[in-house]
């Protein structure tokens, strides 16, 4: 199609992912991170930096 013609592969795939009928080409989908995961993700991260800043 012309429309996805300048889009890249990925923003072309984000798109149609958006659809409901388009699902069953991206079967895998990627679930949302929950917010305490991404807290004890950011957590261990600054950990990470803190100890490197003080080594």
């Amino acid at each position: 199609m012309d429309f996805y013609a300048p889009l890249s592969l990925s923003a072309q795939t984000r798109i149609e992912g958006a659809w409901p009928f388009n699902r069953k080409l991206n079967a895998p989908r990627r679930q949302p991170i929950s917010p305490e995961r991404r807290f004890l993700a950011r957590a261990q991260q600054h950990s990470r930096a803190v100890r490197e800043a003080s080594a």
